[in-house]
């Protein structure tokens, strides 16, 4: 590469950091918003926790045992698979659950109002507890603040105003 080439490529990409500083400035609020949004989201994760006393107030996701499932048919209908909810109360041999939402064994979630489940021990296959992810939020922050980015640089002109094409009349005969 000759110096004039190297030259050319340095101007090439200091202008494309300009821009790129120009319209992150300019859309400083847009991004804190779009960051703000994905941490109040968030992203969350189901862990496996040991068959243990659950804390009040945790959301937790359990799995029923077949003794489960058929133990709760009159309270849950049949073919109830998995309930989501928080710990009401829990001790030694068993967990109150308010239930906010019930899978059944085809895999179609069905919406509760937070309805009190108490479920023995033997009723219960896995317990899973629901977890903020800083890992995946940070990835999907990123994913969306640079995205915008992109399609904030794509469709500015140099100054600073969105390039639209814009197509004239139809000429006669062609």
């Amino acid at each position: 590469m000759t110096t004039s080439q190297a030259r050319a490529w340095l101007v090439v990409v200091v202008t494309l950091v300009h821009s790129l500083q120009d319209v992150l400035v300019k859309a400083e609020r847009s991004l804190l918003a779009i960051l703000a949004m994905s941490l109040a989201a968030g992203c969350y994760e189901y862990d496996t926790v040991a068959a243990s006393q659950p804390s009040v107030g945790t959301q937790l996701r359990i799995s029923l045992s077949d003794d489960g499932t058929v133990g709760l048919r009159p309270l849950l209908g049949p073919s109830a698979e998995q309930l989501e909810g928080r710990v009401q109360q829990s001790d030694d041999s068993s967990i109150t659950l308010g239930v906010t939402e019930l899978v059944r064994r085809n895999g179609v979630p069905e919406s509760w109002n937070g309805e009190s489940v108490r479920l023995v021990r033997s009723q219960i296959a896995r317990q899973e507890q629901r977890r903020f992810s800083p890992v995946h939020t940070a990835i999907l922050a990123g994913i969306l603040v640079g995205g915008t980015a992109v399609a904030a640089v794509a469709t500015r002109s140099g100054d600073g105003t969105v390039a639209v094409p814009v197509q004239g009349p139809p000429q006669p005969g062609h």
